[in-house]
C-alpha cells in the first residue's frame, strides 16, 4: 500500500494522527503529508519535530 497525499485538519489532534501512522511513514508509504498547525507556541512544537 502507497499513498500519495495525506490532508490532517483535526484541531489540535495532529500529533496523535501522525503517531498512529508512524508505521506508514517510516516506511515511507506516505509520499507528502499536509497539516494545519492548531497551537503555534512554542514553535517548533510537537507537531513540527516529529
Amino acid at each position: 500500500m502507497s499513498l500519495k497525499v495525506i490532508k490532517i485538519d483535526i484541531e489540535g489532534h495532529e500529533f496523535e494522527a501522525l503517531n498512529g501512522a508512524k508505521q506508514l511513514i517510516y516506511e515511507q508509504k506516505i509520499r507528502d503529508i499536509i497539516f494545519e498547525e492548531y497551537n503555534h507556541n512554542p514553535y517548533p512544537n510537537l507537531v513540527t519535530n516529529f
